[in-house]
């Protein structure tokens, strides 16, 4: 017997498949950072080559992204925080409005990604990043599965708009009032079927 999975059609049942999606995202982030300090004791093995293009470290950032801002004010971790929260909450509005696989995906992704390291912004004061990848000559920052969830979550979102800006450019609907206009003119009426 084969599973099959049918899209939901209302807006709901989208939005909790969202939410599960953003929850899988976070729990497997905070469950790696879990075990990496816990029973793994990450802080004392720290770093640790996996492979040849692979090491495990312990970083706090607590800037944003690449490190940027980092800062011992004990405030600016409030204020990332802050942001992040408010960041959430418009991701959040924009999950509710997907109706394609890979924008709801996408968002959810970056929901359950954001929700990870806003967790470590307020229990530890910073976000913990461990996986470091390198390799001929070159070294990539440093970076965590919610940052994982993040990327891939960014690029599923860039996919299902280019796809929907093609899909509408196929359609005609980017060009159909310059067409139109064009046809009128050359021909003295509008005979240009609506798309």
């Amino acid at each position: 017997m084969m599973f099959r999975f049918a899209w939901p059609q209302e807006p709901q049942a989208r939005f909790r498949l969202g939410l599960g999606i953003a929850c899988l995202g976070f729990v497997a982030d905070r469950a790696s950072k879990f075990w990496l300090l816990g029973p793994f004791a990450l802080a004392e093995r720290a770093p640790l080559q996996v492979t040849g293009f692979f090491d495990l470290v312990l970083v706090w950032n607590r800037g944003i992204s690449y490190g940027l801002f980092d800062s011992d004010h004990p405030l600016i971790p409030w204020l990332w925080f802050g942001m992040g929260v408010a960041i959430c909450s418009w991701l959040l509005w924009l999950l509710w409005q997907q109706t394609r696989p890979a924008g709801l995906a996408g968002f959810a992704l970056v929901i359950g990604g954001a929700a990870g390291n806003l967790y470590d912004r307020a229990v530890f004061g910073a976000v913990m990043d461990f996986i470091h990848l390198h390799g001929l000559g070159y070294s990539w920052y440093v970076f965590n599965l919610a940052d994982g969830w993040i990327s891939i979550g960014i690029a599923l979102i860039l996919y299902d708009t280019l796809y929907d800006t093609v899909r509408s450019m196929r359609a005609g609907h980017l060009f159909k009032g310059l067409f139109k206009a064009q046809r009128k003119n050359k021909t003295g009426d509008d005979t240009t079927p609506d798309v």
